[in-house]
């Protein structure tokens, strides 16, 4: 599960408008603009829900929590 405020600042941390975040995630732009109105799980197909956490993934970023904790934030490299 991915939820709208999890794409807003998964986004927002990577610094990409939405049309730019769509066309990375290979999706069409109202299908980012649709599953970011809401903060609860985004109302999409599953396919594109994981093409969706896939590019935010890839951007090394990590999803965390569920309901009103869920987020965004940048990954943590291991140390060296």
């Amino acid at each position: 599960m991915i939820t709208g405020k999890q794409i807003r600042q998964a986004r927002a941390l990577m610094g990409l408008q939405r049309s730019k975040f769509a066309e990375k995630a290979g999706v069409p732009h109202v299908i980012v603009k649709l599953a970011e109105m809401s903060d609860d799980e985004c109302p999409v197909t599953l396919d594109r829900a994981r093409q969706i956490r896939r590019t935010i993934e890839a951007a090394g970023i990590e999803l965390y929590g569920e309901g009103a904790e869920a987020g965004a934030r940048r990954r943590a490299t291991p140390p060296t």
